[in-house]
């Protein structure tokens, strides 16, 4: 396959990995690690019902505080031949993932790259 006139390949490969990535926000265990993370709030904010734990710090977070983290990194997707062995990665089961604060998730994240992982 070949990239549509007049786009390249790493624009084309960002397309296709931005919408591969948002059909993985409904990922069944992408959610069900979010509601295993979940806990009642019990502050004084009347409309905060849910908070969730960091797998890392044990701190509480709101919603738009965290992201689900992949264990086993999911790796590049730079070329069509990557797609399988990336959807492969991202659709995973629940135990591969795990709920991270952004500050966390951002920390991991650097550290896996400074060692070589993609």
């Amino acid at each position: 396959m070949v990239a549509k006139k007049g786009w390249t390949l790493s624009a084309h490969m960002s397309l296709i990995r931005a919408g591969v990535r948002t059909a993985w926000f409904r990922w069944p265990a992408r959610v069900e690690a979010l509601e295993a993370a979940k806990e009642p709030y019990t502050g004084l904010n009347k409309r905060l019902k849910w908070v969730y734990k960091c797998g890392l710090c044990n701190e509480l977070f709101q919603l738009k505080l965290v992201q689900v983290d992949h264990i086993d990194m999911v790796g590049k997707l730079d070329n069509y031949e990557a797609l399988p062995e990336f959807c492969n990665n991202l659709f995973c089961s629940v135990a591969n993932l795990r709920v991270l604060c952004k500050p966390c998730h951002k920390k991991v994240t650097a550290e896996q790259r400074k060692r070589g992982w993609k």
